[in-house]
């Protein structure tokens, strides 16, 4: 176990070039938050490059696609004593009957990190 006084930290980094995309890295950041409730999870607009300390990660949310009918993508992670990131499968999320949009980025993440458990394996 660590040092109580040490607060381990999650730093999340998402694309820019979608719709409303502060809105999906937040819903990211929420759905970190909820599975790991006692480590400080923040966005990182540098993400690979982040320095960081033992026990914590760097998380990067790389899509696939982002259509009218549906997004994919996978997530990628990295810790201190790994220079290489360990990659998630892809996931993708469709709709029916309705357009691809924002409401829809947490159902999406929520999907990512069902897929990634190995992600908070450490």
């Amino acid at each position: 176990m660590g040092d109580r006084q040490t607060q381990h930290k999650i730093s999340v980094s998402c694309p820019q070039d979608v719709p409303a995309p502060q809105k999906l890295c937040d819903a990211l950041i929420d759905a970190i938050s909820k599975d790991s409730p006692s480590t400080k999870v923040r966005r990182d607009p540098t993400g690979s490059d982040v320095a960081l300390k033992p026990n914590d990660l760097a998380v990067t949310l790389h899509l696939t696609h982002l259509t009218e009918s549906g997004i994919g993508g996978r997530l990628e992670w990295r810790t201190s004593e790994s220079s290489e990131p360990s990659v998630g499968p892809t996931v993708d999320f469709d709709v029916m009957d309705t357009t691809m949009s924002e409401k829809f980025y947490p159902k999406f993440v929520q999907g990512l990190l069902k897929s990634t458990p190995e992600l908070f394996a450490r």
